[in-house]
């Protein structure tokens, strides 16, 4: 499934002054776009700021190539990238959302080790509310402190509930119904790093699983935890 056409996006914020574009991209687009090299530099850039000992090393490799970040997508994912009017060639923030499907054991075999050890599922399932998952929230360091992590998500939120909504009147997706009233919304992070962040704008952790000191550099190891919110439509 594809993002769904006409979505109305909001008015982008300036940053440190300059005015910003939102660019939409779907998997294959970004897979040839000028901006995949851009866009995996500003999540390296993201990543390494958010980093710290004793949870996960500062120079921890982040992505061993551009290319990894597109195994790490789903092939139905909605890719949205925050650049400057002045300068096209830059990615300054991205979040990225897709329908939530539990993994086979087929696309198990494929993950990236990476990608395959921040994997935690959840294991209930609401028929009447289709889930969907975040992925590649990041701002790069130059643009931070900007409000634009929360700005962001507020953006998913919105694409969501528009996809939602519209396919709730197309009869040709059954697995969303007239009776579906709105989505919840999965992400896996560091809850040490990151799960304040995410209780403070309403989500809550389901599952948790530990990764031993020394996965990425990490002294003491640190916990990965699935977190999830509702969005009512």
């Amino acid at each position: 499934m594809t993002a769904a056409p006409e979505l109305v996006l909001p008015v982008p914020p300036h940053v440190n002054g300059r005015s910003t574009r939102i660019i939409q991209l779907d998997l294959p687009t970004l897979a040839n776009s000028s901006l995949l090299s851009p866009f995996a530099k500003m999540v390296l850039a993201a990543f390494k700021v958010s980093y710290r000992q004793p949870y996960i090393a500062p120079d921890f490799p982040r992505l061993e190539s551009n290319e990894q970040i597109l195994h790490e997508l789903k092939p139905d994912v909605i890719i949205f990238l925050l650049t400057p009017v002045d300068d096209p060639e830059t990615v300054l923030a991205s979040v990225a959302a897709h329908p939530y499907h539990a993994t086979s054991p087929e696309e198990l075999k494929q993950m990236h080790p990476f990608a395959l050890k921040w994997l935690v599922q959840p294991s209930e399932e609401d028929p009447q509310m289709p889930r969907w998952a975040l992925k590649q929230l990041c701002v790069s360091p130059e643009a931070q402190r900007n409000g634009l992590a929360g700005w962001l998500l507020n953006l998913a939120d919105s694409v969501i509930r528009q996809v939602v909504t519209q396919q709730k009147k197309d009869p040709n997706v059954q697995d969303v119904t007239e009776a579906c009233d709105g989505a919840k919304m999965l992400l896996s992070t560091t809850k040490e790093l990151n799960g304040t962040f995410y209780a403070k704008r309403g989500w809550r952790i389901t599952g948790e699983r530990m990764a031993a000191p020394g996965y990425m550099g990490s002294e003491g190891g640190f916990t990965i935890v699935l977190m999830e919110r509702n969005i009512s439509l």
